[in-house]
C-alpha cells in the first residue's frame, strides 16, 4: 500500500496527507488538519473547504485501531469519519455546516 501512497504523492493533481493516530486522535484532529491544508470559502450552499494547491488530497489514517473508546464503548474519531464520508461534511464549533469539497 505504501508504494501506492508514493505514487500519489508524485502526481500534481492530489496531495496525500498521512495522520499518525494514537490514543487521543478524535475528529478535532481530523478538523484541525484540514483547516491547516484548505482554504475555507463561501458558496451559495454554505462553506466549504477546498484543497490549496491541487484538485484533491487524500488523508490516509495510520494505526485507525489506536484512538480509544468512550464510556458507550463507541469511537469518536470512526463516528466522525463516518459522518464525513456520508454527508460529505462536518458541523464545526459554531455549529455551522462545512462541505468538503
Amino acid at each position: 500500500m505504501d508504494a501506492g501512497i508514493a505514487e500519489l504523492e508524485k502526481s500534481e493533481k492530489c496531495k496525500v496527507i498521512t495522520i499518525h493516530c494514537n490514543r487521543e486522535t478524535t475528529g478535532s484532529s481530523i478538523v484541525q488538519k484540514l483547516t491547516q491544508v484548505c482554504q475555507k470559502s463561501s458558496s451559495a450552499s454554505g462553506r466549504i473547504l477546498k484543497p490549496l494547491s491541487c484538485n484533491r488530497q487524500i488523508i490516509v489514517l495510520k494505526e485507525i485501531n489506536l484512538p480509544k473508546p468512550d464510556k458507550y464503548n463507541t469511537i469518536q474519531l470512526v463516528s466522525f469519519l463516518q459522518a464525513v464520508i456520508t454527508h460529505n461534511g462536518f458541523y464545526d464549533q459554531s455549529l455551522e455546516f462545512v462541505q468538503i469539497g
